[in-house]
């Protein structure tokens, strides 16, 4: 199966579309009917939908015996202004597709256009469109929903493309891929007092310092297995006012590790900290968890499938010494099947993700497209 000109074109086109139209995480409501509206013409056998609270499936099944193998797509956006000049700025203040999400979720529905002319020589492909990623909570919400394990999922697949990579070199990684994340939300509380006597407060002013200090410092023990990093994201401490010496303050800190394991220690040492530095100073503190990601690891049995995709295929390979440091929901499909990741490359010169001047670059969906079908026809004929 091949891609014509004329798939291509409409392939930019509709990627375009999408960029003008970003939504939120957990408020995709309008990309799944725009990607319905797209393979209009190669229809799914089966539309699950919602499926994940805001996700999408389509199933194209062969009516053989085989694998079900699911590729997925995500769909949300990012809450940041894009800059620079295009014809397909996004229409939404504020909110922008600075990650590329139009751009996998393009690649996926190019899938579907294929599937709906000629489907799966055997088993089933299944095409998952994911909400809510930039969040940690989409693939969590597919994971729980039995629509999805209704299907017996034997294999899943995903992808990101990579900034300052060659355009569709293909990264790939045995083992860890992404980093463990999370966002760790700290409130301190004492007691105002008068600015004039801040003696009858008590002030989280000293507590805040040591514990932004003794947080930064925490992976520079020697105890992990291997990368580890805390990163202050936000301070806050009382209220801008002169006349009154703070009784609240506010740390937020991203926890990141390559392995699980170092995580938990990670987690463990930092809420240790909290513990004795809040009690020195008599401070009460609550502690709470946003955006969990665990790694991403990429199952044995379904990496081969990726392995056997880029050399039957003929892409130029690149092999990481090691995991990205940013944060992948996708490691949650694990729990229902074994899965593998692989990095494609956005370009030399492309500005990093998240970036304000970010947009994902056409002239990889190609590229994108073939590394899944190889890998869909390995994970089929397994």
């Amino acid at each position: 199966m091949k891609l014509t000109e004329e798939d291509k074109a409409a392939l930019t086109e509709f990627r375009r579309t999408l960029h003008q139209y970003p939504e939120l995480s957990g408020q995709e409501t309008e990309t799944p009917k725009r990607i319905l509206q797209f393979l209009a013409a190669a229809p799914p056998d089966e539309v699950i939908q919602p499926a994940g609270k805001t996700g999408m499936l389509a199933v194209y099944d062969s009516r053989k015996a085989g694998p079900t193998v699911v590729i997925r797509g995500d769909m949300d956006a990012l809450p940041i202004q894009e800059r620079g000049k295009k014809e397909h700025f996004s229409k939404r203040p504020g909110i922008a597709h600075l990650c590329g999400h139009d751009g996998h979720t393009t690649m996926v529905a190019a899938l579907g256009l294929l599937y709906g002319r000629q489907r799966p020589s055997q088993g089933k492909v299944v095409l998952l469109f994911q909400a809510a990623e930039e969040t940690g909570q989409g693939a969590a919400w597919m994971v729980k929903d039995p629509q999805l394990k209704a299907l017996k999922p034997d294999f899943f697949f995903g992808l990101h493309n990579i900034p300052g990579v060659p355009e569709g070199q293909v990264l790939l990684r045995e083992g860890g891929f992404n980093a463990a994340s999370q966002g760790m939300e700290i409130q301190l509380n004492g007691a105002t007092s008068h600015a004039a006597e801040p003696w009858n407060g008590r002030s989280p002013m000293k507590a805040m310092t040591e514990i932004l200090l003794g947080l930064e410092a925490l992976p520079e023990r020697s105890a992990y297995k291997q990368y580890t990093l805390v990163t202050i994201v936000h301070a806050l401490l009382g209220e801008a006012a002169f006349g009154i010496s703070p009784g609240y303050a506010e740390i937020r800190a991203t926890l990141r590790s390559y392995h699980d394991d170092d995580m938990k220690l990670l987690t463990h040492r930092a809420e240790l900290l909290i513990n004795q530095v809040t009690d020195k100073y008599r401070l009460n503190y609550a502690v709470q968890y946003r955006e969990v990601f665990p790694a991403v690891v990429n199952a044995p049995e379904a990496f081969r499938h990726l392995k056997n995709a880029a050399k039957e295929r003929a892409f130029e390979v690149q092999y990481p010494e090691d995991p990205f440091g940013w944060s992948e929901d996708f490691s949650h499909y694990n729990q229902l099947a074994p899965s593998a990741f692989f990095g494609l490359g956005a370009g030399v010169n492309q500005p990093e993700l998240h970036n304000e001047h970010y947009d994902f670059p056409d002239i990889i969906t190609e590229a994108g497209v073939e590394m899944f079908l190889g890998t869909i026809e390995s994970a089929l004929s397994s």
